[in-house]
């Protein structure tokens, strides 16, 4: 992924290097709009995971900067939007030790870094590492929501001593149903979205009891059908089908109510797609 990515018109399809992602903008823009109008009347934040798009110019469309909030996947993305302006962003990932000089220089760069971590140890060695550093980072609590492939189940005994040892840094909670990718419908999208709002629910709930303030994201991917992708975890780009975000609002713990099209938050919860990969 480049540093540089400048915008320059086409000539013909036959002529452009490949690989390369090409895209309908009108139809992007409109899911973009129909997507952040979506999270608007749900009273949430809409912050666009750009894994996929690895693209300012997309990245301008979905959440312009300096005010708009992205998600990504690897710090690379992390720097690459840093770069080019983004100062609130999420890095979606469980945050292992060794990523801590880097997510310091993005810190000191101005970049008002959300992290994720889902045991003690790194807890620990998060809130150690910025004292020492003199920096500040915003974690969140990764819970999991039936995909048993990271986070905290949001009963584990495990969950208000990693709140304590975060301290200060302590943002919320945040859970990612990527077992979604096996449905094929609504109902099934719909069925995750609910695991995936339960699981926060009770895991703010147990924090809040705590003492700790209840503030729940959940990473949802919204797309509308495509007869031409060719599977749930790979829809055709080209075709403009896919949009994802996180959804954030401070407050309760989500509600197990679902709509067709709608992000997760406090009163509802995301019914056509949910995703977020590690890298």
């Amino acid at each position: 992924m480049s540093s540089e990515f400048p915008s320059r018109p086409a000539p013909t399809l036959e002529q452009l290097p490949t690989p390369c992602l090409v895209l309908e903008r009108g139809k992007l823009a409109h899911n973009l709009a129909r997507l952040a109008a979506t999270a608007a009347i749900k009273g949430v934040r809409f912050r666009p995971h750009l894994k996929t798009a690895k693209s300012a110019d997309i990245a301008h469309l979905a959440a312009p900067p300096p005010e708009g909030a992205i998600t990504v996947s690897t710090l690379r993305e992390a720097e690459y939007f840093a770069h080019h302006g983004w100062r609130d962003i999420f890095y979606a990932v469980g945050l292992g030790p060794g990523k801590l000089p880097r997510c310091t220089a993005l810190a000191r760069a101005g970049v008002d870094l959300a992290v994720m971590v889902d045991h003690a140890a790194a807890a620990r060695a998060l809130r150690t590492h910025a004292r020492a550093e003199r920096v500040r980072f915003r974690a969140l609590i990764e819970i999991d929501s039936g995909d048993r492939r990271g986070g905290l189940p949001p009963d584990s005994p495990e969950l208000i001593p990693v709140a304590q040892e975060l301290g200060p840094l302590f943002a919320g909670v945040a859970t990612h149903g990527g077992f979604s990718y096996a449905e094929r419908d609504a109902a099934g999208f719909a069925r995750v979205a609910a695991l995936e709002a339960s699981a926060l629910r009770t895991a703010a709930a147990r924090l809040h009891a705590a003492g700790f303030p209840a503030r729940c994201s959940a990473s949802v991917r919204v797309r509308p059908p495509s007869p031409r992708r060719t599977s749930p975890a790979s829809p055709s780009f080209a075709r403009a089908s896919t949009c994802s975000g996180i959804a954030t609002r401070p407050g309760s713990a989500p509600a197990a109510t679902t709509t067709s099209r709608s992000a997760c938050s406090p009163r509802s919860s995301a019914a056509r797609r949910t995703g977020r990969t590690s890298s």
